[in-house]
């Protein structure tokens, strides 16, 4: 769900025009999204939203959500899924009821699973977790995401409708938590070992 915390707005669950302030934010944009691997469970772990055009979509129109959901292999846990914000920007998300139900589109997704650097043995451990933008790198549109025993994966994200893997870092044993980047370099936080700094360079095209 996304909210104004600025500037004077029509606030659809209040029912009135207000200020929007970054602690009494104006209700905006959002909704809820049907998980593809599980249609009854999905777990927004964190979002990231884009402000550039993603293959033809408008600036800002995109989502990136990390889905964090636990299943028997990595085909059926969590992925990275890409949403779409049309048809939302007049708060239709708040004003969703059983008998009239919204839901975000679609767009595309990403999953570990049968991607190369794949680790057989912790297939019951590879859902999506925390993410990150790599401002500056490539064509600004790679992503760096924590997927727990299938270790930090790279994702560009040019074409929405298929985020394509362009690499990755899995050390043997270790189980990853979140990546921070900055100034060039990735930092690995893992559950198990502690941190390692890694720098990443984009393949040729």
């Amino acid at each position: 769900m996304g909210y104004w915390t600025s500037g004077t707005h029509f606030d659809p669950v209040a029912g009135v025009v207000r200020q929007a302030t970054p602690y009494d934010p104006v209700p905006y944009a959002g909704g809820k999204i049907i998980s593809p691997n599980d249609p009854n469970y999905i777990f927004d772990h964190n979002a990231l939203r884009p402000l550039n055009s993603l293959g033809g979509y408008a600036p800002g129109e995109l989502l990136l959500v990390t889905d964090e959901d636990f299943g028997a292999t990595c085909e059926d846990s969590g992925h990275l899924l890409v949403v779409s914000l049309a048809g939302s920007y007049n708060s239709q998300g708040w004003r969703s009821t059983p008998d009239n139900l919204f839901r975000l589109s679609g767009v595309g997704q990403y999953s570990p699973a049968g991607q190369p650097g794949g680790q057989p043995a912790a297939n019951n451990d590879c859902s999506a977790h925390w993410s990150q933008p790599m401002t500056g790198v490539g064509d600004g549109n790679i992503i760096v995401e924590a997927f727990y025993g299938q270790g930090t994966r790279f994702i560009d994200v040019t074409n929405p409708t298929a985020p394509a893997q362009v690499g990755y870092f899995v050390p043997t044993g270790t189980v990853a938590a979140t990546p921070a980047y900055h100034d060039g370099l990735v930092y690995a936080a893992q559950y198990t070992t502690g941190i390692d700094v890694i720098r990443f360079t984009p393949p040729a095209g």
